[in-house]
This record gives structure tokens, sequence and C-alpha cells, in this order.
């Protein structure tokens, strides 16, 4: 399953969670790091789209901890998604 990452939760400058969500731009779902590890080695897909190109940029796991979703350009596209706002 494919999961569009909008939103994005930090605490000193580390993420601590991810809020996906669909095309209405409003996250639905919040995953904690371990809950994304868990998803992606059973097979799920974790992106962000770059608002500078559209790109697709896949989240990357790099020992295990949230990494940088680069665009087609090299840019960060993960650490420059608006903070969540959880209801």
């Amino acid at each position: 399953m494919d999961h569009r990452i909008l939103c994005i939760e930090l605490e000193q400058g580390r993420i601590v969670a991810v809020g996906t969500g669909g095309e209405d731009g409003v996250a639905h779902r919040r995953w904690n790091p371990a809950e994304v590890r868990r998803a992606v080695r059973e097979g799920d897909r974790f992106y962000v789209v770059s608002p500078n190109t559209g790109w697709e940029a896949e989240l990357e796991l790099l020992d295990g901890v949230l990494a940088a979703a680069r665009d087609d350009i090299g840019q960060d596209c993960l650490h420059g998604l608006r903070p969540c706002r959880w209801r």
C-alpha cells in the first residue's frame, strides 16, 4: 500500500511521527517511526510529493531512522513539510 506523507512532527530536530493522507491534503493517520519501519518491511511505500517539482520522493530508512525523501533535484522534501496538527 502507498502512503503519502503530508506532515511531520519534530522533537529536537528529529522526526518523531509523520502524518499520511490523500489528495484532500488532510492527514488522516499518525505514524511513529516504529510503525513506518514495520509497514515498509511488510511492503508498504511512503512518499512525499515535492512542492517544487511535483516529483514523488520515497521515504528513506537509514539505520532504521526516518531520513530525507529527496526529489529529482536532490532537495529534502521530508523536512520541508508542514507540522502535523492533530485534532
